[in-house]
């Protein structure tokens, strides 16, 4: 790692010795050489929940895709996706959307995709059974705004 300067620490972290998948190891790289080995893996373990957060915000929920000046503004776009991040949490932890589709949902965006498509089937059923209402709205020949 060239961009690093000054002494560094690597830990390796493996569920057991004979380990070789490389799936199942963890590298930790820090550059506070008082920690001990297991203080290490408890805090990059920690912040990893964080950053996959983040990407999983970013990603699927738009948390950097606001345009607003205000604090005010900020606040409300930021519980909005904790919100949302909380409730497909939920729903994934429930099992409801694979009790109703029948389908293995593991990541934010296979729960978010779903979630969409269930909502915009119960649009359109509710929107068959109010064809009428819509039919008569768009078919009137005189202006609605005079």
């Amino acid at each position: 790692m060239p961009s690093l300067a000054g002494a560094l620490r690597i830990v390796i972290s493996k569920p057991d010795p004979y380990t070789k998948d490389m799936k199942r190891i963890d590298v930790y790289v820090t550059d506070n050489l008082s920690l001990k080995d297991e203080e290490i893996v408890y805090h990059f373990s920690r912040r990893w929940r964080t950053e996959d957060f983040n990407r999983d915000a970013k990603d699927n929920l738009a948390f950097d895709q606001y345009q607003v000046r205000s604090l005010k503004a900020i606040k409300r776009h930021w519980y909005s996706v904790f919100i949302a991040h909380s409730f497909l949490m939920c729903s994934k932890l429930k099992g409801s959307f694979q009790r109703i589709l029948k389908a293995n949902l593991n990541t934010v965006g296979d729960l978010l995709r779903t979630f969409r498509k269930i909502n915009f089937l119960h649009f359109l059923r509710w929107l068959k059974n109010h064809y009428n209402v819509f039919h008569q709205y768009l078919c009137v020949k005189e202006p609605i705004f005079a």
